[in-house]
């Protein structure tokens, strides 16, 4: 998509064939991209970008940014467990580069002006080379930004404004958080492996729970500038940095934990674990009911949360549970993932609607005389 101005409303959908079926093109093949955007500075307009869409970003000459959200725009990227959305760096899949191209050195998603625009991010993928880029880079909004279940590669992250991230996992991640608003900002359920947590914020109520600081780089830029948080029971490993104060509940790790592998990614606990069961609170009172951090997908539900980030928990095909057999998963139709039905779910996860859950399927009767 061209760069310049744009005020036009957009809905994106997956649009480029994989090469999934029995027979292969021969010799090489690029990650699927779906769109190529760079330049691109959003006015009174609103992009959608759906469940399984692969954007490439990159900067135009002149304009260092991929996609800047600006007055009366809003951007929502709205993954699912199994079809995450993928926002790329472009060189990570582009091999010639076209002319004019560039690396967006402002970020693949920027706001530097504006006002009356919002973003939010579910299960979103952010990927580019070693410290290249800012995935996002914001001077500040009127409202937080929302990221949960989302998952950033080898860049870096900048805010003036108010970002809450929950259950997201940072991987070599040079983060920048300097927050010059008056919001309550929530960072709960992390991981963050290797890069660096540079956390000032702006009022004591900052929210920081749960979170795994895998030999994290985390400057004292908390205690240092006489501030606190909310929080406690987070992780780090011995000899490694940690937050300034420390809480009670928190946890000193002798090793890294020895992550697995399943359906969904690479950072699963191992079941013998100190984080398991170690949280502030139970996890279906911070959204992760029907998630796990176990290889063996056993789902969180009702117990004592684990520290770390979490994965929607699968059957034996690496298929989102769907106990009542609707074709939706469980944690979809319980929206605010508490493991109950209430308002604002999308249905009642444990009744099927084959009268196979819930009441008896078949009831008998003594017939009147």
């Amino acid at each position: 998509m061209p760069g310049g101005y744009f005020s036009e409303n957009l809905n994106l959908y997956p649009s480029v064939a994989s090469d999934t079926n029995a027979s292969p093109d021969l010799g090489y093949h690029y990650d699927r991209l779906d769109y190529v955007l760079g330049g691109m500075f959003v006015t009174n307009a609103t992009i959608t970008v759906n469940p399984g869409t692969a954007i490439g970003i990159y900067a135009t000459n002149g304009v260092n940014y991929g996609l800047s959200i600006a007055d009366s725009a809003h951007l929502s990227c709205l993954g699912l467990a199994g079809s995450p959305v993928h926002l790329a760096e472009y060189n990570t899949v582009q091999e010639s580069v076209p002319s004019g191209w560039q690396i967006p050195s402002y970020g693949l998603v920027a706001h530097f002006t504006g006002f009356n625009c919002s973003m939010q991010f579910n299960f979103v993928d952010w990927s580019v080379f070693a410290q290249d880029v800012h995935h996002v880079q914001f001077t500040g909004l009127a409202q937080p930004v929302n990221y949960n279940n989302c998952e950033f590669y080898n860049g870096q992250m900048y805010s003036g404004g108010t970002l809450n991230f929950t259950n997201c996992l940072f991987v070599r991640d040079n983060s920048d958080f300097e927050f010059s608003d008056t919001n309550q900002s929530f960072f709960c359920n992390n991981t963050l492996v290797g890069g660096t947590f540079l956390f000032v914020p702006s009022q004591t109520n900052a929210v920081l729970q749960n979170n795994l600081f895998d030999r994290t780089s985390a400057p004292d830029n908390i205690g240092v500038f006489g501030m606190t948080y909310i929080g406690g029971h987070n992780a780090y490993v011995t000899n490694c940095d940690m937050l300034d104060p420390v809480m009670p509940g928190d946890r000193v790790l002798t090793n890294s934990p020895a992550y697995q592998t399943s359906w969904f990614g690479n950072y699963y606990l191992p079941p013998d674990s100190p984080l398991i069961n170690a949280g502030s609170t139970t996890a279906d009172q911070v959204g992760l009911y029907h998630f796990t951090t176990q290889t063996n997908q056993t789902v969180e539900g009702t117990s004592v949360v684990d520290i770390g980030y979490h994965y929607v928990a699968t059957d034996a095909y690496g298929n989102p549970l769907d106990t009542n057999g609707d074709g939706i998963p469980d944690y979809i139709e319980d929206g605010n993932g508490n493991g109950v039905f209430d308002t604002g779910d999308f249905g009642d996860w444990k009744i099927s609607p084959y009268g196979l859950g819930g009441a008896n399927g078949l009831q008998v009767f003594t017939p009147l005389k």
